[in-house]
C-alpha cells in the first residue's frame, strides 16, 4: 500500500471512530492576540507590568535564549510575550486562568511560560541578590549613621509572609512557616558572620528587631521595663526608626509583586516565585515610588528576650 493510500486509510478510520463516539474532532482555533507593547502608553505599561518600556527590552535580552521556543511553528508565543505573562502573573496576583483571557491563550500555556521564565530569571539571582561591597557598605553606614547615629550599619535583617492557599498552609518567604530567628540561624548569612566572612566593616553591624537573637554582629533592642536607663531608651529609639527601611521596602516590594500576597502553587515553586520577585525588585529600585508605595504601612513584631553575652556587650558599648 502507497504511503498516500495508508493515510487516507488512517483518516477515514480517524473519523469513522469520532462519529461513533459522538465527538468529532474540532480544528484548533488560534485567538488574535493583542501587541501590548505598541497599544499601551508608557505609563500604562509601567502600571502594568511595574517596570519601564526601556527595562522591559533590557531584560528580555538578559533572558531571551533560555526561553525562546525553537521552533517554526506561527503561533508559538514570543519570548517578548513570555516575559510578559511572567510580569503580568507577579504583578497583579491574578489567577492563572485570568492571565489566560487577557493575553488570549490557554491556561495550561500560561503554567508552562510562568515555569520556563521563572527557571530563567532565577539564572540572574547572582546578579541582583548579593551582599553589598565594602564601598557599598560604608556609603550606606556614613547615610544610616547621619539618621540614626548608629555606627557602623552593613544593613538590616527582616522577614515576611507569603501565604500558599493551594493546600491550606503557608510558608516564610525565605525557608518556611517558622520565627524569623529560626531562619536566621539556619541561613548562609549567619553561617558568613559566624566564619567572619562578613562583615566587610571593622566592627560592622546589621540591625534587627527583636524578633531576633541578640548577637555581636546582630543588634536588637533593649527589652522595655521599669529599671532601663536614659542611654537604653535613647538606644531603642534610634533603633526603632532603623529597621523601618526593610519593613518599608518588604511592604513595597508585596505591593509591587501582588503575587506574594496569595500564592496558588506548590510549595516548591512558590520558593522560586519568592526569589525572582526579590531579583525583579533590585532590578527596579530604581523606578520611583507611586503615592500608594509611600505610604506603605509597617508593623514591629516585638519579643521579650535577649540572646548571646557578646551581643549584649557590643549593644551596651553604643550607649554614651
Amino acid at each position: 500500500m502507497h504511503l498516500v493510500q495508508h493515510l487516507r486509510r488512517l483518516a477515514e478510520l480517524r473519523e469513522r471512530f469520532a462519529s461513533r463516539n459522538g465527538n468529532i474532532g474540532r480544528p484548533r482555533i488560534f485567538r488574535n492576540r493583542d501587541d501590548v507593547l505598541d497599544t499601551l502608553n508608557d505609563n500604562e505599561f509601567l502600571q502594568r507590568y511595574r517596570m519601564t518600556r526601556l527595562m522591559f527590552y533590557d531584560l528580555l535580552g538578559q533572558i531571551r535564549d533560555n526561553i525562546e521556543h525553537n521552533t517554526k511553528q506561527n503561533h508559538a508565543l514570543t519570548a517578548a510575550q513570555q516575559l510578559l505573562i511572567e510580569l503580568r502573573f507577579l504583578a497583579s496576583g491574578s489567577f492563572q486562568q485570568v492571565i489566560a483571557n487577557t493575553i488570549k491563550v490557554n491556561k495550561s500555556t500560561v503554567c508552562r511560560t510562568i515555569t520556563r521564565v521563572t527557571n530563567a530569571l532565577l539564572n540572574l539571582q547572582n546578579s541582583f541578590i548579593y551582599w553589598p561591597s565594602e564601598q557599598e557598605c560604608a556609603r550606606t553606614s556614613s547615610i544610616i549613621y547621619q539618621s540614626t547615629k548608629f555606627p557602623c550599619v552593613e544593613g538590616f535583617v527582616d522577614g515576611t509572609h507569603v501565604q500558599i492557599v493551594k493546600k491550606h498552609t503557608s510558608m516564610n518567604s525565605k525557608v518556611g512557616s517558622v520565627n524569623d530567628a529560626r531562619i536566621l540561624l539556619n541561613s548562609s548569612l549567619y553561617e558568613k558572620f559566624t566564619e567572619q566572612v562578613l562583615p566587610y566593616l571593622p566592627n560592622g553591624i546589621i540591625l534587627g528587631d527583636a524578633g531576633y537573637p541578640l548577637l555581636e554582629w546582630l543588634l536588637v533592642p533593649y527589652v522595655d521595663h521599669p529599671g532601663m536607663t536614659e542611654g537604653e531608651r535613647r538606644f531603642n529609639k534610634a533603633h526603632k526608626s532603623a529597621p523601618c527601611v526593610i519593613e518599608q521596602i518588604i511592604g513595597i516590594l508585596k505591593r509591587r509583586r501582588a503575587c506574594l500576597k496569595e500564592l496558588h502553587l506548590r510549595p516548591e515553586k512558590c520558593c522560586k516565585i519568592v526569589i525572582v520577585c526579590c531579583i525583579l525588585h533590585n532590578y527596579c529600585r530604581h523606578i520611583p515610588l507611586n503615592e500608594d508605595e509611600l505610604n506603605v504601612a509597617v508593623d514591629h513584631e516585638r519579643d521579650d528576650e535577649d540572646y548571646n553575652e557578646t551581643g549584649k556587650v557590643a549593644k551596651n558599648a553604643m550607649i554614651l
